[in-house]
């Protein structure tokens, strides 16, 4: 990866040329720059993109196999890199797709289609290809970027979308006489189709979208509502339903998703009014027909008991009866019907015309029970134990059977029978009727298949509105070429707003309000859905800004298509589309925040190599006025003087310097004062509105001829130790200039030029104790140098008188070992200030206190010195009795003795130094050393205690400015305090306070 880094031309701009809302030029400075100063940071930013990321060169071998790359393809950048970009094609198309993209490339400098892929396991996938050429820092192409997507998945619901569909219509408009309802929870119909919708005096513009309480009657809808609420608990159930002149049969079911829930229901509806008055009528010729035989039989009977009675009349009554008889069987061969007659125990006595012509038996085969080798061998030994049953039960026999044709083929009868019983009631008898149901069986089978291809296209269509529903776009269906939408899914009105009605037809589009990406505004004729149904046109990611209902906006990626059947025939346009307002947001914030990181770049960089602290604060000034717009900017030092109140302007961006020159600096108002006090940001959209404002007397509000503030900014600029460095002040002529943005930016500026301002400060600290280190360094060598050569020379000069062997004088030699006696006490007083100062920085010089009477130990310090000074006078005043304390001596006494050896040192000849010990409360002492020397010039006072400053090194005594440091030291070290006074007569006080501590 290092090594593809390292290989990488400069990037020219890794966004698609057609994405015309982005600030190219300002976008493909920055990028220029991530890719010279940071190519790692690039590639590990696509490389976190979720589609995947191909680089080429320019011969299309890949050198970057980034982003998602391995989960579409199955390859391992390990695998693929190196390889051809070929080798991921389909054989069909390897060879010229892969020199038609590259022939493209060079000459458009991008490229957008599909392509079939093969996958390292062998499954095909499709995938939508959009690649650009970056160039390199002379223009010329470097290598190939491509954004692969794989839409194998998109391809299919596509299909399987459009199959369903044309289905539905197909099955539903074929299907006779009827109709097919869907409705959801709210007994709402969303489909309606099939050719008996538009026979029962409706359409389909009349029930979609309607409830049934809006379409019928009200006592008929909440009888159906009944029936479809069934439908709604889980219930299949059918049932005739007449309905004003006619009867429709219909069959409800529930409707479920893919998990199995009822999300609503189906109706499948047909017309059968003309089934159910053959049926009427076949069974108004039945019963006429069994009243005929029963009165025929009753004849017969009257005729035979005549004939019994009357042998006179035997001639007459048999001619009747011969009549009577081919008459009957007239009668029942023309008839639908075939009347029977079996003997009391079953078998049958009569012959049926209409059973042997379709049957072919003879009417011998016929009688008995004959008659039942005609019978399906499945059915027959239902109808014998039936049969049989009835006989020996002597009650009413029906059923239905098939019944063998004289060509193989079988045919449906319904048989009727009933007991004729004698006056003791034994059964004389048995009649009946045998009718071909044939027709029948077929209607009813006919309309089961109808009923259950109606399920299965409901199923199907349910599945198609579950799909569509669960699609995480918003998907909607209008049909050709009225333009009428048919279907959309859930996230259509979560997009478009809860106001969004779909349009009604072609012509509805001007309702809609939206722009293109160009910013120029959509035409009725121009949506997309518009286009695909009038042209068949296919939009593919087409971003338009719509306007809701509400008044608000949403940017949105729309993609549009046109649908045909199988003739060719544009039947319906279906659209999809997403919200990337969230992703254009982005990319608006993206562009700002690239060209703020610029500018804070720019201005880091300055702020970190610049150590001038002028040049830094305008630097800074500049850079956060380009950042929020302002017109004006300043830069206000927290400089307080001797009544707290003023503040030194510093510098000015947009306007000349020359512009302040004739106004006084800004006071400690109330609407300054909480920016120098470092309370917060101050951000107003009219300084003029803010109550704070003009409370700045004398004047009321700007001073005239200042520059006219609106809007109005400041930040406080605050450095690491919470030291309120100063502040940053922006304003522009117009109101609510300023945002919340801008407000961070600057706060984020402000603690930038805060630590730059930090660096310059310690800088120039640096720089001064860098004079000042090689000033004591100097001094130091100068005070260690005088007592070592002084030393040197007395010794050398008694090692001379000894070696020549010369009497040395007694009080010569005396004087001479006291002289280099105090040299070498002075050199040791030298290194122990030194040794001191350093046991103070690395925190290792400690305080032994013990219990003592201050007063003596500080009386004997000064009778000490008493003996070894001449020419000054030493005097020291303290109250009488004791004074108890826990100190350290030895450091208090260091204390004592560097005081009175500066007030020595710098007083003149004869003069006085008092030391005064006082009680000036309970557990609290003073100790003053007053001299009547030189004193301390007033731009030097400031600076007495610091470490190795020297008022007078120049021109006065030697030293190494320790001695008021340590000082200090160790009196705070004590728990006290140590401060210089200068009376007007002259000389110099140093007053120390101290507690006294009794206790441990």
């Amino acid at each position: 990866m290092d090594d593809l880094v390292n290989s990488l031309p400069p990037v020219a701009s890794p966004i698609p040329a057609s994405s015309e809302a982005f600030n190219r030029s300002v976008y493909q400075a920055k990028l220029d720059q991530i890719s010279r100063d940071h190519p790692q940071i690039l590639l590990d930013m696509l490389a976190q993109l979720p589609q995947p990321i191909i680089f080429t060169d320019t011969e299309g071998i890949i050198v970057g196999w980034l982003g998602a790359a391995e989960q579409v393809f199955g390859y391992s950048a390990e695998e693929a890199v190196g390889r051809a970009v070929n080798f991921l094609h389909q054989p069909q198309v390897k060879g010229w797709m892969t020199d038609s993209i590259l022939t493209e490339m060079r000459a458009t400098g991008r490229f957008k289609g599909e392509i079939p892929c093969l996958r390292k396991d062998g499954r095909e996938v499709l995938v939508e290809i959009t690649s650009w050429t970056v160039n390199d820092e002379s223009g010329r192409p470097a290598y190939l970027v491509s954004i692969n997507r794989d839409i194998t998945e998109d391809r299919r619901m596509e299909m399987a979308l459009r199959q369903s569909e044309e289905n539905y219509r197909t099955l539903a408009r074929n299907f006779p006489n009827g109709a097919v309802f869907l409705f959801d929870q709210d007994l709402r119909y969303i489909l309606a189709d099939g050719k008996g919708l538009e026979e029962s005096g409706f359409t389909r513009r009349e029930v979609e979208g309607r409830t049934v309480w809006e379409i019928f009657p009200h006592d008929y809808a909440e009888m159906l509502a009944v029936d479809l609420r069934k439908a709604l608990a889980g219930e299949s159930h059918s049932m005739e339903v007449p309905y004003e002149d006619k009867i429709y049969y219909r069959h409800t079911v529930p409707v479920k998703d893919a998990q199995g829930n009822i999300f609503g229901g189906m109706v499948v509806t047909q017309d059968i009014t003309g089934q159910k008055l053959f049926e009427e009528n076949l069974s108004r010729a039945r019963d006429a027909l069994e009243k005929t035989a029963n009165e025929r039989t009753t004849a017969l009977v009257e005729a035979n008991r005549q004939l019994e009675e009357k042998i006179a009349e035997l001639k007459f009554s048999q001619t009747r009866l011969r009549h009577n008889e081919e008459r009957y069987r007239s009668l029942v061969e023309t008839s639908f019907q075939w009347v029977f007659i079996t003997s009391p125990a079953g078998d049958l006595v009569s012959d049926m015309p209409g059973w042997r012509v379709i049957t072919g038996q003879s009417p011998a085969e016929l009688l008995g029970r004959g008659w039942m080798t005609a019978v399906h061998p499945d059915d027959l030994p239902q109808v014998n134990a039936t049969w049989n049953h009835s006989v020996a039960t002597r009650t009413i026999f029906e059923t239905e059977y098939r019944i063998r044709k004289y060509d193989g083929t079988y045919r449906f009868i319904g048989v009727k029978a009933v007991p004729v019983f004698e006056a003791d009631e034994s059964v004389r008898e048995w009649v009946g009727t045998c009718n071909d149901i044939t027709m029948q069986k077929e209607v009813e089978q006919n309309q089961m298949e109808r009923l259950q291809l109606l399920a299965q296209i409901a199923t199907e269509q349910a599945k198609l509105i579950g799909v569509l529903q669960q699609m995480p776009v918003g998907v909607t269906i209008a049909e050709a070429p009225s333009g009428r939408t048919i279907l959309t899914n859930r996230l259509v009105q979560e997009i478009l707003g809860d106001g969004f009605v779909p349009p009604k037809g072609a012509g509805d589009y001007q309702r809609f309000q939206g722009f293109f990406a160009d910013g120029r505004p959509v035409r009725p004729e121009e949506w997309p859905m518009e286009r695909a149904l009038l042209h068949g046109e296919t939009i593919s990611e087409e971003e338009i800004y719509f306007i809701r209902e509400d008044g608000q906006g949403r940017y949105i990626s729309v993609n549009a298509a046109p649908v045909y059947d199988s003739s060719g025939q544009l039947i319906m346009a279906v659209s999809t589309f997403y919200d990337i307002s969230e992703r254009k947001r982005l990319e608006t914030g993206l562009r700002e925040q690239t060209e703020t990181v610029e500018t804070i770049n720019r201005t880091g960089q300055v702020l970190s190599a610049e150590l001038d602290l002028h040049k830094l604060v305008q630097a800074t000034t500049d850079a956060g006025t380009e950042l929020c717009g302002a017109e004006f900017g300043a830069f206000f030092y927290n400089h307080t003087d001797e009544k707290g109140e003023s503040y030194l302007l510093y510098t000015l961006s947009g306007v000349a310097s020359e512009t302040y020159a004739g106004f006084p600096m800004p006071r400690n108002t109330t609407l300054f004062s909480p920016t120098f006090q470092g309370e917060g940001v101050i951000r107003l959209a009219d300084v003029r509105l803010d109550p704070r404002y003009g409370q700045n007397p004398p004047y009321d509000g700007m001073p005239e001829g200042h520059l006219p503030v609106v809007s109005y900014l400041a930040v406080p600029v605050v450095s690491r130790s919470g030291e309120v460095l100063g502040g940053l002040f922006f304003g522009h002529t117009r109101a609510g200039v300023f945002t919340e943005r801008h407000e961070r930016l600057l706060t984020a500026l402000g603690a930038q030029t805060a630590i730059a301002m930090d660096n310059a400060r310690l800088y120039q600290e640096a720089q001064a104790a860098i004079r000042q280190r090689d000033e004591f360094l100097s001094i130091a060598a100068h005070e260690l140098k005088t007592p070592l050569t002084s030393l040197r020379g007395f010794v050398q000069h008694t090692l001379r008188q000894l070696q020549l062997k010369r009497e040395i004088n007694p009080d010569k030699l005396a004087s001479t070992l006291q002289t280099v006696n105090q040299q070498a006490v002075k050199l040791s007083q030298l290194v122990t200030q030194l040794l001191d100062v350093s046991r103070l920085q690395s925190g290792k010089l400690l305080v032994e206190p013990v219990q003592l009477d201050l007063k003596a130990l500080l009386g004997q310090v000064v009778e000490n010195l008493r003996s070894g000074v001449t020419g000054h006078e030493l005097v020291f005043k303290a109250g009488p009795g004791e004074i108890p304390a826990r100190v350290d001596p030895l450091r208090m006494e260091q204390v004592l003795n560097n005081l009175l050896d500066n007030a020595i040192k710098f007083s003149p000849e004869g003069g006085r130094v008092t030391v005064e010990l006082t009680r000036v409360a309970p557990g609290r002492v003073t100790l003053a050393v007053t001299d009547h020397g030189i004193g301390i010039p007033e731009e030097y006072r400031a600076n007495i205690f610091d470490r190795f400053f020297q008022a007078h090194s120049n021109n006065y005594m030697s030293g190494m400015g320790l001695g008021l440091y340590l000082a200090r030291q160790i009196v705070e070290l004590h728990g006290g305090t140590i401060t210089a006074e200068f009376p007007e007569e002259g000389g110099t006080r140093f007053v120390i306070n101290l507690p006294v501590y009794t206790g441990s």
